[in-house]
């Protein structure tokens, strides 16, 4: 949302902030909810009275410390009781959801006009789903008869549909190390659908598409990307990063839709980025020669030089002017030769020259250098002070010394 910015914190309270200077402060405090229905917040007041009341409490050198802070502070978003370990806006912006991983919880927030007070529901991620399919009660009415949250469980991640009107979450199984699937109504609270099993690993990547709001992406700690049309409840596409059948640890960390939402860019922890396509098969004829691109040399040993800069081990260069070697798949096996004549034609991005790498070698040590005579002075003025010090110290005894010696005398 234009100018404002949305914080999670480990004290449990999520912070709207301003850095519009445009945008009025509220400092409201929301109070928690242990429901679905709504709460609104009863203390409320600007940044001007909220210093006003320091005054008389902190000293002007701690009031002076927090202003920015207080200034910028549009509103606490309080309810959580454990960290809020993830916070988004909808994407009109006109409301933040936060969730907890510890506590089981994602609570979803609106505002009045300035951002003076705020308003919230409560989705526990309840291991109770039985009653759970189709057309089945609203979770509100469920958790209004007192129903007790399982502490047990986490939520992994939460994501807003493309239209705002659902919230799709994905929480840990207490009985089990899969992941569980749920869609909410963002309005009421009320639980409309269940995938029961999106894996039997924990997943905690989840990704809506720009535009449906009925497609979302999962993955995780299972190695296989999910295509997901929640609205049917079904998988539209997949892919298992588990080549061969080869059983190793494997992390999908990140992913994430193209902005015209047809494309898919994801990471995991083997260091690859891979990348799909949801149009026309036909527009992508690379692939199909070369789904998988290595070159032989990614894997090659380098050294650190004197100046602690990566050479290639075997041809003794910078690692970015070394030969890339054969293009390869996933098993560093060798595509055939005319595959290899079409990458050796491309026209790749030259490395940085010489000159401009010695330029910017040049400024190091003027940036070092900068700030040394800074230090050895803010040294030289602190052995001053306590040589100072320390002889006002001794003052008072040197006369009293004085005055014995002439009694003496």
């Amino acid at each position: 949302m234009g100018g404002i910015l949305v914080t999670g914190c480990a004290d449990g309270v999520a912070r709207l902030w301003k850095y519009d200077d445009s945008i009025q402060s509220g400092h409201g405090s929301s109070s928690s909810s242990s429901s679905a229905s709504s709460t609104r917040s009863s203390s409320v007041s600007n940044s001007e009275t909220r210093l006003q009341e320091l005054t008389g409490v902190l000293s002007q050198g701690e009031i002076n410390y927090l202003e920015p802070v207080i200034r910028h502070l549009l509103l606490r978003l309080e309810g959580h009781s454990r960290s809020v370990t993830d916070a988004k806006f909808s994407s009109l912006g006109d409301r933040v959801g936060t969730a907890s991983l510890s506590d089981g919880t994602v609570r979803v927030w609106s505002f009045a006009r300035g951002h003076v007070r705020s308003e919230h529901i409560v989705l526990a991620l309840t291991e109770n789903d039985t009653e759970h399919s189709k057309g089945l009660e609203s979770n509100y009415s469920a958790r209004r008869r007192g129903r007790a949250l399982n502490k047990s469980t986490e939520a992994l991640a939460f994501c807003w549909t493309a239209d705002d009107c659902n919230i799709v979450t994905l929480q840990s199984v207490v009985t089990s190390s899969s992941t569980r699937l749920k869609v909410w109504h963002s309005l009421t609270g009320d639980l409309l659908r269940v995938v029961h099993s999106v894996s039997d690993k924990i997943c905690r990547q989840l990704c809506p598409h720009p535009f449906d709001p009925k497609l979302v992406l999962t993955c995780g700690e299972d190695a296989i990307l999910n295509l997901w049309d929640v609205g049917a409840e079904c998988v539209l596409f997949s892919h298992d990063f588990y080549t061969f059948g080869v059983p190793r640890d494997l992390d999908l960390v990140d992913v994430s839709f193209s902005p015209d939402g047809l494309n898919i860019v994801l990471s995991d922890t083997d260091g690859r980025v891979s990348l799909f396509g949801l149009d026309s098969p036909a527009s992508y004829p690379a692939p199909k020669l070369c789904p998988e691109q290595y070159f032989s040399t990614d894997y090659s040993k380098f050294l650190l030089d004197t100046d602690g800069f990566a050479v290639d081990e075997a041809t003794q260069l910078p690692v970015n002017e070394a030969p890339n070697g054969s293009l390869c798949n996933v098993n560093m096996q060798a595509y055939g030769e005319e595959i290899q004549e079409t990458c050796n034609s491309c026209v790749c991005p030259p490395p940085l020259p010489a000159d401009e790498v010695q330029k910017q070698l040049e400024k190091l040590p003027q940036v070092r250098n900068f700030y040394l005579p800074s230090f050895a002075l803010l040294a030289c003025l602190l052995i001053f002070f306590t040589l100072t010090k320390s002889v006002l110290v001794l003052l008072p005894h040197c006369s009293t010394l004085v005055s014995h010696v002439k009694t003496a005398i």
